[in-house]
């Protein structure tokens, strides 16, 4: 194919991309099998075309150079970083101002800090302020503070460093809470007046169009979705177009077609229209924050308009590259960016799918003025679209399934519509955003646009909420899977047989694949269940029918998401139900931010004991509504029916100036029983009453907690545990191993457990 064999550019940016890349991290290998595949192809062309080619030798040239280009700039940014880190690291007094509220919650808050000063020295950098607390910062604020700068990936809690990698921000400053921060009096800096003037447009639309719309056209527009729920995200993420909330092609060309039009229509030359969209777009793209995938349109639109300029041949193919080439030159950390990746995953596979559309004939079809001929119109269009969507999702299939491990079946009926309800929904609201000042226009496309926002968003969570919407890949086999659909669609790109129908071929290969990986995912589910237990006193029961979560923790969202991850590992996308064993403050705002972030089906609280219990169980079972997840309320020792099995619990005893209480947790499937003791269990009215000693002494798997005082001595329970009875201790520095020697030699003890797995048949 041509697109192939003449454009050696694109091979020099592969392969200076691809050692980029792996140079930082070896575990990051995302375009490996792509690499190899294209360069292999690339050497069968070369030897095929003979005396067209250019010497072999100054290609292999050009492309060591590529190689080695790549591992420069990763490797001197990894230098520069350490370097920074050991001539910053340490407590320090702090002056500079923040650039990005990164994420804020009651118990932690994240920001992005200029630091200008250190210790009364001027030092520019950035690095993530780490505040074990709400201080209550925004955008813009010039603060003065003392605080301990540490590596960023030794602080692994926060929000925002789970989710970037620490080559951007290598250095973070931790305050705790009783940490005093000092707000300077204001100064101009250029980075904030195009933070300012964002968040004055993002107030405009949201003060014109409503909250809800007004944040989603924010961050269609300009790039803020952290003014969006954690359930539309969500839902966005479910039904396949999350894509549409990152800026990107889709944006840059509603924009700069919007002003195109209008230059046009004012009869402005063409060159000069052509410069004045040029410096428009980066004007943009600086008022966005610089959005690695917006640059990477800006870009490519700048390539176009050189060309134009310059009276050559545009290649859209050559700009790709050349556009991503030059962002990771200046930034090398950007190869890593998961949205640059699918950025440009989904470029090339809307560039693929044009050429698989010439060659079926169907880009080029023009309705006529008969019916019959307007629907066959319409048949072509959805064709094309259908096409470039698949092809969208063969190319990104293999960095969505090694960064989030799941993918929505619905991508492809909701990128036909949505993408042209989204279209829509942005052009009214730049129309709304232009005339916020004419009373008489903005009423009208502002009840148009929240019209079609309500409608866009309706639609989304409706195909967000249909049940098995997600399918997991991280079933057995899913990577060779996907990396083979991947693959054979390239290599069959790259020949492009003669034949029309050999187009279909990768359709064909996809959809046989995609069906052998069903089969796979449900027959990874065992029809026994497997019982997960974590050191956050956490259990999940997982099997064929469903997954469960029970946690028995103090509360924090970090426990609850661990078991969350647990279910996904297992290949579950949807939480059945939750249980909680008693109640925590902290549980209100965990379970909140957890079912607008995971679907849950149900809720199984306790029936409170006292007023504050009660009030937290209201706040709880509130929250759960809004959110469309069922909230049942249980007594102590009733039998909760739980993937075939029965799932019991014990009232709760509270020891003297503790406020954990402890419990009893008992699982049976089939003729095994798991028990979970949650501590302190000793010395309480549960060990003294043995109110619950029958599910203890018949279990085959005894569990004792983390939480709880330490305890020393009664260990008579293990005289009465059933013979073979397999007992796990989480918490060893709780205890004297000494103590347990006399029962080492015939129970099953095992100490300090972290993680177990255990399959009740």
């Amino acid at each position: 194919m041509r697109v192939f064999s003449k454009l050696y550019f694109v091979w020099f940016s592969l392969i200076f991309l691809m050692f980029s890349g792996i140079l930082f991290d070896f575990k990051n290998l995302i375009f490996l099998g792509a690499f190899c595949f294209f360069l292999a192809i690339f050497w069968t062309i070369l030897r095929k075309k003979g005396k067209k080619t250019p010497n072999i030798n100054l290609v292999a040239l050009g492309l060591l150079f590529a190689a080695l280009l790549g591992a420069f700039c990763s490797r001197s940014l990894i230098i520069s970083n350490n370097k920074k880190i050991e001539k910053f690291g340490g407590e320090h007094y702090l002056e500079g101002y923040i650039l990005e509220v990164a994420s804020r919650e009651e118990y932690a808050s994240e920001y992005i800090l200029r630091v200008e000063n250190l210790d009364g020295k001027s030092e520019k950098f950035d690095l993530i302020l780490v505040a074990e607390y709400n201080p209550e910062l925004e955008r813009g604020d010039f603060v003065a503070f003392e605080g301990k700068i540490i590596r960023t990936e030794s602080y692994r809690n926060a929000h925002y460093l789970r989710n970037n990698n620490a080559y951007d921000y290598p250095l973070a400053c931790v305050i705790k809470s009783n940490a005093e921060i000092e707000l300077l009096e204001e100064e101009f800096r250029v980075p904030l007046v195009f933070s300012d003037l964002n968040s004055r447009l993002s107030a405009t639309l949201r003060a014109t169009m409503g909250t809800k719309n007004g944040s989603l056209a924010s961050a269609l527009l300009l790039g803020n979705r952290d003014l969006l729920s954690d359930d539309i995200l969500r839902d966005f993420k479910r039904a396949g177009v999350y894509h549409l909330l990152a800026l990107s092609g889709l944006h840059v060309a509603i924009l700069v077609g919007i002003l195109e039009w209008i230059l046009k229509k004012c009869l402005i030359p063409a060159k000069f229209r052509i410069v004045l969209l040029g410096l428009i777009s980066l004007f943009y793209i600086a008022l966005t924050g610089f959005a690695l995938s917006a640059c990477r349109s800006m870009l490519m639109l700048w390539v176009m308009y050189i060309s134009l300029l310059l009276q050559r041949k545009r290649d859209i193919m050559t700009s790709l590259f050349a556009a991503v080439s030059v962002i990771v030159f200046l930034k090398p950390s950007a190869v890593l960016d998961v949205e640059l990746q699918l950025s440009f995953l989904s470029t090339f596979g809307v560039i693929c799918s044009t050429i698989i559309c010439k060659k079926l004939k169907l880009s080029g079809y023009k309705s006529d003025k008969t019916l019959v001929g307007f629907a066959k119109y319409l048949v072509y269009k959805l064709a094309v679209v259908g096409i470039s969507s698949l092809c969208v999702f063969i190319c990104t299939l293999p960095v969505v399934m090694i960064c989030f491990g799941e993918v929505s079946l619905a991508t492809f009926v909701s990128n036909i519509f949505m993408g042209f309800v989204c279209e829509v929904f942005m052009i009214l609201a730049l129309i709304t955003l232009l005339f916020a000042r004419v009373l008489f226009i903005y009423p009208i496309f502002s009840f148009l646009a929240g019209l079609v926002g309500n409608i866009m968003t309706s639609l989304v969570s409706f195909i967000a909420n249909t049940e098995n919407v997600m399918l997991s890949l991280l079933y057995p086999a899913s990577s060779v899977l996907v990396w083979g659909l991947f693959i054979a669609f390239m290599v069959m790109l790259a020949i492009c047989l003669g034949r029309k129908w050999t187009i279909f071929v990768p359709s064909v290969i996809f959809v046989i694949l995609m069906c052998v990986s069903i089969l796979l995912y449900n027959g990874s589910r065992s029809d026994f269940v497997r019982s997960e237990y974590y050191v956050g006193d956490g259990i999940v029961l997982s099997s064929n029918e469903g997954v469960y979560i029970c946690d028995m923790s103090d509360g924090s969202f970090g426990n609850l998401y661990e078991g969350v991850a647990l279910a996904k590992e297992n290949c579950f996308t949807e939480i059945d139900g939750i249980v909680i064993t008693h109640y925590h403050s902290e549980y209100v705002i965990s379970l909140k931010r957890l079912a607008r972030t995971q679907k849950i089906r149900a809720m199984f609280l306790p029936m409170p004991q006292n007023d504050k219990e009660d009030l937290n169980m209201r706040s709880i079972v509130r929250i759960l509504s809004e959110e469309g997840v069922d909230a049942y309320i249980y007594n102590a020792n009733e039998t909760l029916g739980v993937l075939s099995g029965e799932l019991v619990l014990s009232d709760r005893a509270y020891t003297e100036n503790y406020t954990h209480p402890s419990y009893v947790l008992s699982y049976k499937n089939g003729e095994e029983r798991m028990t979970y003791i949650g501590k302190p269990y000793f010395n309480t009215y549960l060990e003294e009453s043995r109110a619950f000693a029958e599910y203890i002494n018949d279990s085959d798997y005894l569990i004792v907690g983390s939480e709880g005082r330490e305890v020393k001595g009664n260990f008579e329970i293990f005289i009465y545990l059933k013979d073979e009875c397999e007992t796990s201790f989480a918490d060893v520095e709780t205890f004297l191993l000494s103590d347990y020697e006399k029962y080492m030699d015939w129970m099953k003890i095992y100490f300090d457990v972290n993680y177990k797995k255990y399959d009740l048949k």
